[in-house]
C-alpha cells in the first residue's frame, strides 16, 4: 500500500506538472498570437496614418491647381457671354465639379477637386483603404487686395478594407492665390473683350516729382494701367460681379483711352480712375482736368478725392 500511495503521488505529481506545461504553452502561443495581431493591426493603423499624412499634404496642391484653373475658367465664361457673374456660385460650382450650370469646362479637365478625390480613392485601393472626401463649403474672399483666400471644408471617412482602423474627420483648408496676372474683369465686360487689362502692380508710386512738376512716373503709370491698393475701388472678385462700390481690399488703376480708341471703343471725357470710368452713374462735373503742358494726355482726368493719391495738388486743373 505504501508503494502504491507512493505512486499515486508520483502520478499526481506529473500530472500537475503536465497540466501547468501544456497551460504554459497554451498561454505562450495564444500571447504569440495576440502580438502577432496586435503588431498587425499597429502596423496597418500606421500605413494608414502615414496615407492620410499624403493625403493632407496633397490637398493645399490640388486646391492651388484647381483653384487657379477656376478662376481662369470664370474669366473665360465672363469674356464669351459677356456678363457678370455671382462668384461664389460659379466658383464653387467650379472648383468641386469643374463645370458651370452643370456644363464641363475645358480648363478643368482632371482639375476639379471631386476629380481628384476619384484618383486618391483609387491609389487608396491598392493599398485596401477607401477614402471618402465629402465637401461641405468652399469659400473664396480676400486677406489683402493682391491675392484671394480658397477654404476649403470637408468631411474624410477612411477606412480600411478590413474593418482594422477607421478615421472620420472634419477639416477646413486654405490655399492663397495672388491675383497677379489675372486679367481684369472690368475691362473685358466694358470692352466686349477687345481691351484686357493684366494686373500688374504698380513698383513706383511717386507718381509727380515735387520739385519740377515732372509726371514722367504716373504718365507711365496711365499708359500700361498699372494697378494701386485703394480702399476707394473695389476688390478683384467685386469686379467679377461689377460691384464698383469700395472695398478695404480694392484695386484700382487708370483707364488708358487710346487702348479703347484703337479698337473702335467709344471713349468719355471723365475720370481715368476705372471704377468712376467704368461707372455708367458717374457724376464727371467735378473732376480734375491737366493743362496741356504738363506732360499727361489732353483727355486725362482724374476724379474728385483722387487727385492727392495721384500727386496732382501742384499742378493747375482747367477743363
Amino acid at each position: 500500500m505504501a508503494i502504491n500511495k507512493k505512486r499515486a503521488a508520483i502520478f499526481t505529481i506529473s500530472s500537475i506538472l503536465l497540466v501547468g506545461v501544456l497551460i504554459s504553452q497554451v498561454a505562450m502561443v495564444t500571447q504569440t498570437t495576440y502580438r502577432q495581431k496586435s503588431f498587425i493591426v499597429l502596423s496597418r493603423i500606421n500605413s494608414m496614418n502615414d496615407f492620410i499624412g499624403s493625403v493632407e499634404e496633397d490637398i493645399p496642391r490640388s486646391m492651388l491647381i484647381s483653384g487657379y484653373r477656376a478662376l481662369i475658367s470664370m474669366q473665360k465664361h465672363l469674356a464669351d457671354n459677356g456678363t457678370f457673374v455671382d462668384v461664389s456660385e460659379v466658383f464653387e460650382e467650379l472648383f468641386l465639379n469643374g463645370t458651370i450650370d452643370g456644363v464641363n469646362q475645358s480648363l478643368m479637365a482632371n482639375a476639379s477637386i471631386n476629380e481628384w478625390a476619384v484618383r486618391i480613392n483609387d491609389e487608396a485601393a491598392y493599398l485596401n483603404i477607401n477614402v471618402n472626401l465629402t465637401p461641405r463649403n468652399v469659400y473664396l474672399y480676400h486677406k489683402d487686395p493682391w491675392s484671394i483666400t480658397i477654404q476649403f471644408n470637408t468631411t474624410l471617412h477612411i477606412t480600411d478594407f478590413n474593418s482594422l482602423a477607421s478615421w472620420y474627420f472634419n477639416e477646413t483648408y486654405e490655399k492663397e492665390i495672388s491675383i497677379l496676372t489675372f486679367e481684369d474683369p472690368l475691362y473685358t465686360i466694358k470692352s466686349s473683350d477687345k481691351v484686357t487689362n493684366t494686373i500688374l502692380r504698380a513698383n513706383d508710386t511717386d507718381f509727380v516729382d515735387d520739385a519740377t512738376n515732372d509726371t514722367t512716373v504716373l504718365y507711365n503709370h496711365l499708359n500700361n494701367s498699372y494697378y494701386i491698393a485703394s480702399t476707394d475701388g473695389p476688390s478683384f472678385l467685386m469686379r467679377f460681379e461689377g460691384n464698383l462700390s469700395n472695398s478695404n481690399y480694392g484695386i484700382e488703376s487708370l483707364v488708358n483711352r487710346e487702348d479703347f480708341s484703337k479698337q473702335s471703343i467709344p471713349t468719355y471725357d471723365k475720370s481715368v480712375v476705372d471704377w468712376q470710368y467704368f461707372n455708367d452713374s458717374y457724376d464727371e462735373s467735378s473732376d480734375y482736368c491737366n493743362y496741356d503742358d504738363d506732360g499727361m494726355p489732353s483727355w486725362f482726368r482724374i476724379g474728385p478725392g483722387k487727385v492727392n493719391d495721384y500727386e496732382l495738388t501742384g499742378l493747375g486743373s482747367v477743363c
